[in-house]
């Protein structure tokens, strides 16, 4: 996937190979493509393009529902922030990425479980709250 390769090239320093990639992302991935503008202004921050860094962060047709809107950041950081919120509360969690990313037919899209996906949360949560009661 784009998105993946642009965040790499992002991390790797290879910023114009970043923006290449990214700018492709944000015009050929629907839900990807709103992340994507997040990390294309992250790659123009870094090589101190100011004015393409704000201009990549204005949604020009934003979608919102009642369900929400697009995602705005990689489901591994909403895993790192479900964990930490988890931590502070004292809070037992069942991290399901694991089980999902055995499978990349877990997914329905690049980060929402499918039937199959499903199916593997339902037998982890199974799994974990037997063990819970049997405490």
């Amino acid at each position: 996937m784009a998105l993946n390769k642009g965040i790499k090239l992002l991390k790797d320093k290879k910023y114009n190979e970043a923006i290449k990639i990214l700018e492709k992302a944000t015009r050929s991935f629907g839900d990807a493509s709103v992340l994507a503008l997040k990390y294309l202004s992250e790659a123009y921050k870094s090589i101190g393009n100011k004015d393409k860094s704000e201009e990549a962060l204005i949604l020009n047709k934003p979608f919102i529902s009642f369900l929400g809107g697009y995602p705005i950041y990689l489901d591994s950081e909403y895993n790192e922030i479900m964990k930490s919120i988890a931590e502070k509360y004292n809070i037992r969690i069942v991290d399901t990425r694991s089980v999902l990313d055995e499978n990349p037919a877990s997914y329905h899209d690049f980060c929402h479980p499918n039937e199959y996906g499903h199916k593997k949360i339902a037998e982890l949560l199974y799994n974990n709250i037997t063990e819970m009661l049997q405490r």
